[in-house]
């Protein structure tokens, strides 16, 4: 649990985009309990979190403004270094496509 911690405040120190707190867009559904949240630091970079809230693995469209295209991965979770055994998220998330998310994972 100490690894997940340290990763989390690794990738806050070195992504200036989680430091700017008022460019940001949240879209939650509530039927699969998944929650998307979208920051961005000028027009020079964006990060995207989804959170799955739900105990159960969900499949969800996740689409964040006009954006599009695609996002790619760099913390999950169900990595096998910090939590699970196994990830079931895609390592680029396809705004238009559906994507797999394990219960209760970021």
């Amino acid at each position: 649990m100490l690894q997940f911690y340290k990763a989390l405040i690794n990738i806050r120190k070195e992504t200036m985009t989680f430091s700017c707190l008022n460019a940001v867009e949240v879209k939650g559904r509530e039927k699969t309990k998944t929650v998307a949240v979208k920051r961005w630091l000028d027009n020079s970079s964006s990060v995207m979190s989804v959170f799955n809230l739900n105990k159960n693995t969900v499949q969800t469209t996740i689409s964040l403004s006009a954006d599009g295209g695609q996002w790619e991965k760099f913390f999950d979770t169900d990595d096998t270094r910090r939590c699970s055994p196994e990830t079931t998220s895609p390592e680029v998330l396809d705004s238009v496509k559906q994507a797999v998310f394990t219960g209760l994972s970021i």
